[in-house]
């Protein structure tokens, strides 16, 4: 957003959603890109690990294909019954 505010074009231009303008401290990019942002990753990510979690009744073993930014990761260690995480690449 105060990205925004200092740059050129009008709030809500998608020309923003490069990495030309947005600080890497908010938006991940990939190739230029916006991939992900601080905004909408933890629903996203939330969304995507929780429901699986909750519907196992003692989670120990996980195995996380493509990894990618960690945040997957990030989530399931949020449930104190993981053991043993392998993040396949």
């Amino acid at each position: 957003y105060y990205d925004m505010l200092r740059g050129p074009h009008p709030l809500g231009d998608k020309r923003y959603l490069n990495d030309k303008f947005v600080s890497s401290e908010r938006m991940v990019f990939l190739d230029g890109m916006a991939q992900g942002s601080t905004d909408t990753d933890r629903v996203y990510y939330e969304t995507m690990v929780q429901p699986a979690m909750f519907a196992h009744s003692n989670p120990r073993r996980v195995a996380v294909v493509g990894g990618g930014s960690g945040a997957v990761i990030r989530e399931l260690l949020k449930h104190k019954t993981i053991e043993t995480i392998v993040m396949i690449e």
